[in-house]
């Protein structure tokens, strides 16, 4: 400070707003914002934000009906007045600290609960840790305490990370009741917490807009299921598969017939090959006189009975000749000879999310679509790169799960350069997810020759693949990659740096996960592969009708994790209805009684459960395996089991060997003593199939 020039923003706070003062307010304010200096624009802000509370809001409070506030802010601009005209809040940032901090106040909050009849909290609050049940308990049933004349609610998340959804499990009956709301908009646990929310709790309930976690068939009480003569619109969404849809999704609908808008978003496994326009005029439309708005997107997803009888486009558009589907378009995807997945949706596509996308795109602009997964068993070409960009315009959130790179044989070779004929541009991908995939696809991404990714700010991806793409973050063409390890990845990297030092102790993340393992739910094969992120391989995790849990306690195999959550968790966990992992290791527990005896068997590592299937003893299960699976099930490599002899097949299968060389994945024998002994084998035995 004995300099004799002293740069602005060398001066401290204190100084530097002293020095400001002595100038023309206004001026000076709006001339430090916008200048590319954060601290700058925090002292600006701030500066206007305390002017605003102090000079303005107690001017014109009186006035005010509505407002649109972060939480931060809540309690400086409720302060500032009395408000006596708000019925309307929307408030950015909610978390559980705004209970306590606001809510809980009578001197903010007294008067104007009463007053509140619109009410909209934006959630950034995702920790997987929360328990559902507690969190209602303690947070969004003290929002309908606080605010007792409630008409429109609505919990929506920031971001595509949802918040802890509302579970009314083990609740008292009258939990999250009112006599007033009209309008509720919310994510639920089960669809045991929507048949809750429609037992008539909430009398008065015009509109319901629902996101259901799972569907599954297990009901912790009966429900009321009187017909619904109020609700005329409705929408539900579920992003995870159900094969309940007939079971439970329809009698619901069946209770709604003066619907006059109806959203519908559900992924059905092991149901119809696909959904005909037939199908829905006869199971929904017909139900519904009123309906005049029906926006819909219906996914099947189902083993293919005969291979050589596929079902095309044209197959399925010809069943929607109705006036009313007039706007309807539809994708297949074929991944592999035994698994499809159909999908019929309503024009335009209005929602924000498409999941598990092969190849195939249609011609098609999803405007609405911010979050896409992608994921097949044959290779993504450049050219399907240019055409994805150009049908998800504003695509936020990208994650590919893709093993295959592409393949040009040798008088083919010139292709390989003139397939970067153009820039693939996504210009408001924020996040891309990228640790399941070939080596290539990580290059084509960060190369800024290849892929202009001008927002990227998350980046999730193998570091080894990382490391060798950008040549250790010194190679030019992919400083995107670099810049975004350096903004908020550092943690990612760090714990794929901890994978690697835990050596052959940490089961390998290539671990092969068939997609006909657990009955073809690619979503639950994910959510298992993303345990290896954990950190932690001996922690437990569990799957019991659709319920996910994570008892307190190490497990040394799959079958020690499930037999505690079979204990534990009795109410839920079944013999029969139990997943259980250890770290990325996941088993299915598959204990039948003599009564159902189903068939189970491991052939070189992959697992097929066929519950439709029945089988006198485990040689006629081998015998079915065998000739259902030729290329994969052969003699000498495969193992099957049925009833209570699937007892002992858990460790079985933790004992099988697998190893990915190259992007290749190969399974040269069912047993190993240790992982160097299953690499040794992958060296020296070369296996084709």
């Amino acid at each position: 400070m004995n300099e004799h020039n002293v740069h602005l923003l060398a001066l401290p706070n204190e100084i530097l707003l002293l020095t400001l003062k002595k100038l023309d307010n206004i001026d000076v304010l709006y001339s430090l914002l916008g200048i590319n200096n954060q601290r700058l624009d925090i002292i600006a802000q701030h500066q206007i934000f305390n002017r605003f509370c102090v000079d303005i809001l107690p001017r014109v409070h009186q006035n005010v009906k509505s407002l649109i506030v972060e939480f931060g802010s809540l309690e400086c601009i409720l302060r500032a007045g009395n408000y006596p005209n708000l019925t309307e809040l929307q408030l950015f940032n909610f978390n559980k600290a705004v209970i306590s901090r606001c809510f809980m106040d009578d001197s903010l909050f007294g008067h104007i609960g009463q007053q509140i009849t619109n009410l909209i909290l934006i959630s950034n609050e995702n920790d997987s840790s929360i328990i559902s049940e507690e969190y209602t308990e303690h947070v969004y049933a003290i929002v309908f305490t606080v605010f007792e004349n409630l008409k429109h609610l609505s919990i929506v998340p920031s971001s595509i990370n949802d918040y802890p959804p509302l579970s009314l499990y083990d609740l008292p009956p009258m939990t999250f009741s009112s006599a007033t709301l009209t309008k509720l908009c919310v994510n639920v646990y089960t669809f045991d917490d929507c048949l809750a929310l429609l037992d008539g709790r909430l009398k008065q309930l015009t509109t319901f807009i629902v996101q259901i976690d799972f569907i599954d068939d297990w009901i912790a009480v009966p429900y009321n299921v009187d017909d619904l003569p109020n609700l005329k619109c409705f929408s539900l969404i579920c992003y995870n598969g159900t094969r309940l849809y007939r079971k439970q999704v329809l009698p619901l609908l069946r209770r709604m017939s003066y619907l006059e808008e109806l959203t519908l978003y559900i992924h059905i496994l092991d149901g119809p090959k696909f959904i005909s326009g037939t199908r829905i005029d006869n199971e929904i439309l017909r139900h519904m006189s009123r309906l005049h708005m029906f926006t819909f997107y219906m996914a099947c997803e189902k083993d293919i009975g005969n291979p050589t009888i596929r079902i095309s486009k044209s197959d399925i558009e010809r069943t929607f000749t109705n006036i009313e589907h007039r706007s309807v378009a539809c994708m297949i995807d074929y991944f592999d000879s035994i698994n499809m997945i159909s999908r019929v949706f309503s024009l335009p596509f209005k929602f924000d999310r498409l999941e598990h996308i092969g190849n195939n795109i249609p011609n098609i602009q999803f405007n609405f679509v911010s979050y896409l997964t992608l994921w097949d068993l044959k290779p993504y070409k450049h050219k399907f790169f240019v055409r994805l960009a150009r049908a998800f315009p504003i695509l936020k959130y990208l994650l590919i799960w893709n093993m295959e790179p592409p393949f040009f044989r040798r008088h083919e070779s010139h292709l390989y350069d003139t397939d970067w004929c153009s820039i693939v541009e996504f210009p408001h991908l924020i996040s891309l997810e990228i640790d399941y995939v070939s080596t290539y696809y990580v290059e084509h991404f960060l190369n800024e020759t290849k892929t202009h990714l001008p927002r990227l700010t998350e980046l999730k991806v193998n570091y080894q693949q990382l490391n060798l793409v950008t040549k250790n973050f010194t190679r030019d063409e992919t400083r995107q990659g670099k810049q975004a390890s350096q903004t908020n990845n550092i943690n990612l990297i760090q714990r794929l740096q901890q994978r690697q030092s835990l050596g052959t102790n940490f089961v390998n993340p290539y671990y092969p996960f068939n997609p006909n393992y657990m009955g073809g739910n690619i979503l639950n094969r994910q959510l298992y592969q993303n345990n290896i992120n954990n950190g932690q391989p001996s922690s437990c995790t569990c799957t019991c009708s659709g319920m996910s849990y994570g008892p307190p306690i190490a497990c040394v195999n799959p079958q020690t994790c499930v037999t505690y959550c079979l204990q534990r968790y009795s109410e839920r966990c079944t013999f029969v209805t139990t997943y259980g992992c250890c770290g990325s290791s996941c088993q299915y527990f598959q204990v039948h009684s003599l009564q159902t005896r189903h068939c189970v068997c491991n052939c070189v590592g992959q697992q097929f459960f066929h519950p439709a299937d029945t089988c006198v003893s485990s040689q006629a299960c081998l015998a079915q395996c065998r000739a259902k699976y030729p290329q994969v099930c052969m003699t000498g490599t495969t193992l099957a089991c049925c009833g209570e002899d699937c007892q002992s097949y858990p460790q079985t299968v933790a004992d099988a060997c697998s190893c990915k060389c190259q992007g290749n994945i190969y399974y040269p024998t069912p047993r190993c003593s240790s992982s160097e002994g299953c690499i040794n084998t992958c060296m020296t035995v070369r296996i084709y199939y």
